[in-house]
């Protein structure tokens, strides 16, 4: 079974952000093979499919002076805390695909 998850920020904005490091693009995927689902038409960044590493953002400027919250979506894809990936991590162990990403200030 396949699930998706979306949020609303508060206050109903979605936050703006940049990619200040690394791949700004689509993400290069580890398999490119067609499975008939939509997902790879639409997006590669959210297609649900291994990304490589390499093909992911690793510095992101946040340009609001809102927090990050445990789960965000804006542009560059999802990011998620360290709190809320432990727990995905205890539910299906392994099984998810996390790289890190180093959050800064709009002014850096």
């Amino acid at each position: 079974m396949v699930w998706s998850m979306s949020y609303r920020p508060k206050p109903d904005s979605y936050p703006l952000a940049e990619v200040a490091e690394g791949n700004s693009g689509e993400l290069e995927l580890e398999d490119m093979s067609d499975d008939g689902g939509v997902g790879l038409r639409n997006s590669r960044s959210f297609s649900g499919r291994r990304a490589k590493p390499e093909s992911v953002p690793k510095v992101i400027r946040w340009m609001t002076k809102r927090k990050l919250l445990d789960y965000e979506g804006a542009y560059i894809g999802w990011a998620v805390s360290d709190r809320f990936r432990a727990l995905i991590e205890e539910i299906e162990p392994g099984v998810h695909q996390f790289e890190p990403i180093h959050f800064i200030a709009k002014d850096r």
